[in-house]
């Protein structure tokens, strides 16, 4: 949004309109950022959940080496899509739980098959990666990235590790297959968005260089 824009109130009840009955999220960018449409949409009940910083990192940058005790395979197999989603539900208390017994609870197979067809081949452009234990074969950690190779940028999204595995050099070995793989398709850099209050030390401790925050602004359903 141009934040120059007049008529900021009736956009916001456009918004409104749309997301009459449901969830309704900004996400707002600091070049569309203002102090008038955030006082808007705190009088409209949204809240501020949180502030994120854009990062980058050059794909060139020298890395550690990988930890010889793990393995990074790229997702090509449903399997791999249900190892993904173990870390997730693992990681994150608000996902449903799942074990390596059983099936997600939460996708169809035929929602698997949709997912992989969206990662696999040669132009993909949403990518993504489980790491392994290299004795077990236990996944432990995962991270996705998707490629625009026109802006000569690729993003990384998901990235988690299951509680026990955190301090093993997994985040940082995600970090680099991904830069590699962004590499290999003619990309420059990669970035993300970090929470400020969580992800951002771990983001900065691995040579991302902070740009723009973006706000996250939400409010529950209204009847």
């Amino acid at each position: 949004m141009d934040p120059d824009y007049q008529d900021i109130n009736t956009l916001v009840q456009e918004v409104l309109e749309a997301h009459k009955g449901k969830e309704s999220a900004w996400r707002i960018g600091a070049p569309s950022y203002t102090p008038k449409l955030e006082h808007l949409l705190l009088k409209e009940d949204y809240s501020l959940i949180g502030t994120a910083d854009g990062w980058i990192i050059d794909v060139q940058r020298s890395r550690p080496s990988l930890p010889s005790d793990i393995t990074i395979q790229r997702v090509e197999s449903i399997q791999q899509l249900r190892d993904m989603d173990l870390v997730m539900s693992r990681s994150f208390p608000s996902m449903p739980s799942m074990s390596l017994e059983e099936d997600t609870p939460f996708k169809t197979q035929r929602e698997y098959e949709t997912e992989l067809k969206m990662c696999t081949g040669p132009k993909a452009r949403c990518l993504r990666f489980v790491a392994y234990d290299k004795r077990s074969m236990q996944p432990l950690s995962t991270g996705g990235v998707n490629l625009f190779p026109k802006l000569g940028l690729a993003f990384m999204w998901a990235v988690c590790t299951v509680p026990e595995s955190r301090g093993r050099g997994l985040y940082s070995a995600l970090v680099t297959e991904r830069m590699r793989h962004a590499q290999s398709r003619g990309i420059q850099h990669l970035g993300l968005y970090a929470m400020r209050d969580t992800s951002w030390p771990i983001v900065e401790a691995q040579g991302f260089e902070k740009h723009g925050p973006i706000y996250f602004f939400e409010r529950k359903a209204q009847s």
